[in-house]
């Protein structure tokens, strides 16, 4: 967090993309875990 922050500050023009990309990785890995657990569950 403290280093995506410092980066944000130095570019602030690409920091709503990587904001954005992020968002977009952590999403798919959450469904991905929830799949993941899901299985093993059953």
């Amino acid at each position: 967090m403290k280093i995506s922050a410092g980066l944000g500050r130095r570019r602030r023009r690409s920091n709503h993309g990587l904001h954005r990309m992020a968002s977009k990785f952590l999403y798919q890995e959450a469904i991905c875990r929830a799949m993941f657990l899901f299985g093993l569950s059953r």
